[in-house]
C-alpha cells in the first residue's frame, strides 16, 4: 500500500459526547433472522405528520417517552430510491426490526435527512453501497444493526450522533460532524478486507473498541481511538492501522495493530499516542512527518522490519519519546535491516525510559538538534545510539548493555554523552577502574561511581562512564475526568492543582455544549505530587447566566482509580469547585 509521507506537548483535552437524550433504546442484543417480517414497499416520509401506519407506523405517538415506532417489515429499495427515507422531523421515533435489501449498484437502506431524535436498531441491510445514511441529523443513535453486501454508514454535518453494536458492512464515515459516537461495532474481515473508519473534518469524535481493519482521521480536533482491534483478526497486515492527517488534539490509546503501516501522523499536533500494542509492522510502527508536539509513550513495538521498523520522527518538533517497548521479533521472511528509533530533520525531541532491543540501530539520529536521550536500556543491537550531523545533543544515564557497536558520533557539534557529578551512561564493554573522584578523577582514593578513565567509542567519548547500571523510577500517568454541564464559552472555566494554573475550558467557544453535559479529560500528571492534592474549578464573571456543573469526577494514576468525586457540584460566578485526593 502506499500513502503520502511528506507541539513538550501541552496537557491534551478530549471532548467526547456521553450521553444522548432518552430515546426508548433496548439493550444491544444480537438481530435474528424474523420470519415474520412482513412486506412493505419503500418508506417515505417528509415532516412529523407522516408518521402514520400507511407510512409503516406500527405505534406510539412521537415522544420521548413514547417514539413512534416502525418495525417489522421487509422492504426492497430500488430505482437509486432507499428503502426507508426521513426527512425534515423532530418527533421521536424507533426503526426496528426491519430488512432492507436489493441487488441494485448502487442502492440505499435507510436515509435520514435534517432529523432529530431518532433511532434505527436491531435490523438487518444486504445492500451494495449505502446502509444507512444520515445528513443534517441530531440526536440520533444507530445499534446493533448487521450489514450484508457493502453497506457503509455515512454520517455527515451532523451532532451527537451514537453508532455501536454493528456487524458486518464496509466502511463507516463520519464527515463535518461533531460529538460523533463510534463503539463497539465488528467487521466481518473476511468479506470487508480494508474496510474502514474514517473521521474527516469533524470534533468531538470518539471511536472505541471496535474490530475494524483502518482508521483514518483529516482535519479533525478533540479525537479519542481507544481500545480498537486494527487488523480484524485476519488473514493480511498490507494495510495502515490509523491514519492522522492536519489534525489535532488526538488521542491515541491502549488499541491492538496487526498491520504493515501501524500509525501515520502527517502535519499535526498536540497528540497522545499511548499504551499501543503494534505487532508484525513490517514497515514501520510509528511515522510522524512535520509533525509538533506529541506524546509517544509505554507502547510496546514487535517490528518485523522493513521502511524502517520502528518509531521514524521525521520534520518535526517537541517530540516525547517515553517508556515504549520496542524489539524485533522473529523474522518469518529474511534479514532485513531494522532500526527501532530514527529522528531526522528535527528538534527538541526527548527520549527517556524506553527499552530498545535486538535490532540493527536501535537509536538513529541525523541532521537534528536539541536532543534528549536519557535513562534508556539498549541491549543486544548491532548499533546502539547512532549520531550524524547532529546539535546540541545530550547521551547521558543510558545502559548501553551488549550491542556490537555500542555509540557513534559523527559531525557533531555540542553534543554531551556525560554529566559530571552525576556521570554519563553505563557502557556493558567497559573495563576502566574507580578508585578515584572529582571533575579529572584525580582525587585518590576516594571512588564516586564513576570510571577514573574515559569510554572511548566512535568520534567522541564519555568522560564519566557509570560504573554500575543506571535504574529509573517512573511516575505513572495521572489523569483526571469528569462531566461538565454548558461548558460552552472559550476559557470560562479555569482548573488549577495546587495552586498551579492547569488550563482553562474550553479552548475555544463551543456552542455545542450550551445547556449539555459534555465528557472532559485531561492529563495531570506534571501537575501531581506526592500527598494530598487540591485541585480546583472557577467560573469566569462574564458568563453568569447559567450554572456550569462539575459531575462524576475521576482521577486515575496508572490503571487505579485513586478518586471519585460527588455528583453533581455546581460550578458558577460565586461558587468554585474544590475536590482533595491523595496519591
Amino acid at each position: 500500500m502506499c500513502f503520502r509521507l511528506d507541539r513538550y506537548a501541552r496537557p491534551i483535552i478530549v471532548l467526547a459526547l456521553m450521553s444522548i437524550a432518552a430515546l426508548g433504546l433496548s439493550s444491544p442484543r444480537p438481530v435474528v433472522a424474523d420470519s415474520n417480517l412482513s412486506p412493505h414497499a419503500p418508506i417515505v416520509i417528509n415532516g412529523d405528520a407522516d408518521f402514520t401506519s400507511a407510512n409503516g407506523v406500527t405505534g406510539g405517538t412521537g415522544t420521548a417517552s413514547d417514539p413512534y415506532i416502525i418495525q417489522g417489515w421487509d422492504i426492497m429499495s430500488c430505482c437509486n430510491l432507499p428503502g426507508i427515507l426521513i426527512r425534515d422531523t423532530s418527533a421521536y421515533f424507533v426503526v426496528r426490526n426491519v430488512y432492507v435489501h436489493s441487488n441494485d449498484l448502487p442502492a440505499y437502506g435507510i436515509n435520514a435527512t435534517n432529523v432529530v431524535n431518532g433511532v434505527i436498531e436491531d435490523s438487518q441491510f444486504h445492500l451494495y453501497f449505502s446502509g444507512i445514511t444520515l445528513d443534517s441529523t441530531d440526536n440520533f443513535v444507530v445499534q446493533n444493526i448487521t450489514n450484508g453486501g457493502v453497506s457503509r454508514v455515512y454520517v455527515t454535518n451532523s451532532t451527537q450522533v451514537r453508532v455501536s453494536d454493528d456487524y458486518g458492512g464496509a466502511d463507516i464515515i463520519i464527515k463535518s460532524s461533531d460529538g460523533v459516537w463510534v463503539s463497539h461495532n465488528n467487521l466481518n474481515s473476511i468479506d470487508y478486507i480494508g474496510s474502514q473508519i474514517s473521521v474527516s473534518s469533524s470534533n468531538n469524535v470518539s471511536v472505541l473498541d471496535n474490530l475494524y481493519y483502518s482508521i483514518s482521521l483529516g482535519n479533525s480536533s478533540n479525537v479519542t481511538v481507544s481500545g480498537n482491534n486494527l487488523g480484524a483478526d485476519c488473514c493480511t497486515t498490507d494495510f495502515t492501522g490509523l491514519t492522522i492527517e492536519n489534525s489535532d488534539q488526538v488521542t491515541v490509546s491502549s488499541n491492538y495493530f496487526y498491520s504493515d503501516w501501524g500509525i501515520v501522523v502527517l502535519d499535526s499536533g498536540f497528540l497522545e499516542i499511548s499504551d499501543n500494542h503494534l505487532s508484525f509492522t513490517s514497515k514501520a510502527a510509528i511515522i510522524l512527518r512535520s509533525c509538533s508536539d506529541i506524546s509517544i509513550q509505554r507502547n510496546q513495538v514487535n517490528t518485523a522490519g522493513g521502511y524502517n521498523g520502528g518509531i521514524v520522527v521525521e520534520s518535526c518538533a517537541r517530540i516525547n519519546i517515553f517508556e515504549n517497548s520496542m524489539s524485533r521479533m522473529d523474522d518469518i521472511c529474511c534479514q532485513r535491516a531494522i532500526d527501532l528509533l530514527t529522528v531526522s530533520l528535527s528538534s527538541n525531541v526527548t527520549i527517556v525510559g524506553n527499552n530498545l532491543v535486538n535490532s540493527t540501530t536501535a537509536i538513529g539520529v541525523s541532521d537534528a538538534s536539541y536532543i534528549i536521550i536519557n535513562g534508556n536500556n539498549v541491549q543486544s543491537n548491532v548499533q546502539g545510539v547512532v549520531l550524524n550531523d547532529t546539535m546540541n545533543v545530550q547521551v547521558f544515564h543510558n545502559n548501553f548493555l551488549n550491542n556490537i557497536i555500542q555509540a557513534i558520533d559523527t559531525n557533531g557539534t555540542n553534543n554531551s554523552w556525560n554529566n559530571y557529578p552525576n556521570g554519563g551512561n553505563f557502557w556493558s564493554d567497559y573495563t576502566g577502574v574507580d578508585n578515584c573522584s572529582g571533575p579529572d578523577q584525580d582525587m585518590c582514593p576516594g571512588p564516586d561511581g564513576l570510571g577514573d578513565t574515559p569510554y572511548v567509542f566512535n568520534h567522541n567519548r564519555d568522560y564519566f562512564p557509570l560504573m554500575t547500571q543506571y535504574s529509573v523510577s517512573w511516575q505513572p500517568t495521572s489523569n483526571v475526568m469528569w462531566m461538565g454541564y454548558d461548558w460552552d464559552g472559550g476559557g470560562e472555566e479555569t482548573l488549577t492543582l495546587n495552586g498551579q494554573f492547569v488550563v482553562s475550558l474550553p479552548a475555544t467557544d463551543t456552542p455545542q455544549n450550551g445547556g449539555a453535559w459534555t465528557f472532559l479529560y485531561l492529563n495531570i500528571t506534571s501537575f501531581v505530587v506526592q500527598g494530598t492534592n487540591t485541585l480546583t474549578f472557577t467560573h469566569a464573571n462574564w458568563d453568569c447566566g447559567v450554572s456550569d456543573d462539575v459531575a462524576s469526577l475521576q482521577v486515575t494514576r496508572g490503571t487505579a482509580l485513586v478518586y471519585s468525586g460527588p455528583s453533581p457540584l455546581p460550578l458558577s460566578c460565586t461558587q468554585s469547585v474544590t475536590y482533595t485526593f491523595t496519591v
